[in-house]
């Protein structure tokens, strides 16, 4: 989040993924967050 007033989409994410080494480590889980912050900022 943002003390920044003007900021009209602020946005927080936490996350974790358990396991991942078998499947891509911490890139697998990179992924998952790019993809929502991609659409939360019209990125796509």
């Amino acid at each position: 989040m943002t003390p920044d007033k003007k900021n009209k989409k602020p946005i927080l994410i936490v996350s974790m993924v358990e396991d991942v080494k078998g499947i891509g480590g911490s890139g697998y889980v990179v992924k998952k967050d790019k993809a929502v912050l991609d659409k939360w900022f019209g990125k796509n």
